[in-house]
């Protein structure tokens, strides 16, 4: 909730990136999941990955997830 509650307060929310590449994960009831998938120049399978989701109101592009993935990335950490 403070994430939530934050992100209203902050200004100069960072503007959306276009993720590297998208992965559509069927689900059984015939609907899917994308993950945006923003990967560091310099990841390598074995490095750090973390999933971020958000809530039914939100999206990748909440300014919260935006800021999340940058600095995840920043670190060297894939996020999808």
């Amino acid at each position: 909730h403070a994430q939530t509650l934050a992100a209203n307060f902050l200004h100069g929310a960072p503007k959306v990136r276009a993720a590297e590449s998208n992965h559509h994960v069927p689900l059984p009831d015939g609907d899917h999941v994308v993950l945006h998938d923003d990967r560091p120049a310099a990841w390598r399978p074995g490095d750090l990955a973390a999933l971020l989701l958000h809530g039914l109101g939100g999206c990748y592009a909440s300014p919260y997830m935006v800021r999340a993935a940058r600095k995840l990335c920043a670190k060297g950490v894939r996020t999808f």
